[in-house]
């Protein structure tokens, strides 16, 4: 066998022996690992094993590798989605400064229930009433 993959062995068996319910191709791993004096036969084995796990372990960096690139995307999409609902937010926000219509629409948002009940003592200031504004709402 070749010193990489007996390195590589070396690694499987450390790693193996301190899982607490190991799988049995990893037990068989850790005993022929462990074997001094090991036959063709087991080295074959041994061999059909570590090639086995080599797969394993590339397909679960390929997974981890889709699962990273599917965050990124959904991350991108989430961050705009909140830079939009910012930027309209403040246009309002902005508009009810100086638009009696606006102002109204921000108390109405208010008490129809678009605006959290745990999010009210934040924007309860923001509230413009105008003049005949009565809390209709």
């Amino acid at each position: 066998m070749a010193s990489l993959d007996l390195e590589y062995l070396r690694l499987l068996v450390t790693r193996f022996k301190s899982y607490k319910s190991p799988t049995d191709a990893q037990r068989l791993i850790v005993m022929l690992g462990d074997k001094d004096n090991r036959n063709d036969d087991e080295n074959k084995q041994l061999g059909v094993l570590l090639k086995a796990e080599k797969q394993a372990e590339r397909l679960t960096k390929a997974r981890n590798e889709a699962r990273d690139v599917l965050k990124k995307i959904n991350d991108a999409k989430n961050k705009a989605e909140t830079r939009k609902k910012i930027i309209w937010g403040g246009a309002l926000r902005t508009a009810a400064n100086d638009n009696e219509t606006f102002r109204k629409n921000m108390n109405w948002l208010f008490y129809n229930g678009y605006i959290s009940d745990r999010d009210k003592d934040v924007v309860r200031d923001d509230l413009m009433h105008s003049h005949n504004d009565t809390n209709q709402y």
